[in-house]
């Protein structure tokens, strides 16, 4: 337990100093069972505490943890290769395995917009960031009308655009990776979408 409050804390989540509630599926025991338990337990897995000390922890996404209660359910699985892959993201490994130094989003199978490893800088909403959030919403309004929610749901008018973003390593290319954060009405929806630009043509 004193490995997993160490590593929950460099992680940024709260203490878990004199937890003790057992039994349940709550974040700490979640922990408790993927890193505490299994750093004791030397004898079947001696890299574990090497490969808990990698900073890889925000490349991890669904996948991984799959393949980590698959592997706890397999415990004489000593190397990756005793697991098999999952047809649905084939790249994916349990974290009681070492994590490849060079692990990327696209090996652990997170999408771009939720990638913490591209770095984003704010830049100025101009008139053609408002078109294209205009886009989207006319997009998302098309796809509830082709999938027969416009009986439920009353369509999207674009209120405002709150944040546009771009990847720093696309500033100075003609296709550009933006991330646009808009708010409709009615309700008041907040969005946020991933897209790819081109600068030159103006054109998604």
């Amino acid at each position: 337990m004193p490995l997993t409050a160490k590593f929950v804390r460099r992680e940024g989540w709260y203490s878990l100093s004199g937890y003790n509630k057992m039994a349940d599926n709550t974040f700490p025991n979640v922990y408790t069972v993927l890193s505490g338990l299994a750093v004791l337990d030397e004898h079947a897995f001696p890299v574990t505490e090497d490969v808990l000390s990698i900073p890889l922890f925000s490349r991890i996404y669904k996948w991984t943890l799959h393949n980590t209660l698959r592997h706890l359910l397999q415990l004489n699985a000593t190397t990756p290769a005793m697991l098999p892959a999952l047809d649905s993201c084939p790249s994916s490994q349990s974290l009681l395995h070492p994590l490849p130094v060079e692990r990327s989003c696209d090996d652990a199978c997170i999408v771009e917009h939720w990638c913490t490893c591209n770095e984003f800088v704010n830049v100025t909403i101009k008139d053609n960031m408002r078109y294209l959030a205009q886009m989207i919403v006319t997009n998302i309004n098309m796809w509830m009308l082709k999938n027969r929610f416009n009986q439920k749901c009353q369509p999207l008018i674009l209120r405002d655009v709150d944040k546009v973003e771009v990847k720093k390593s696309d500033m100075m290319q003609n296709i550009v990776t933006l991330r646009i954060l808009f708010r409709t009405y009615p309700k008041v929806g907040k969005f946020r979408t991933t897209l790819k630009y081109n600068v030159r043509l103006e054109r998604i």
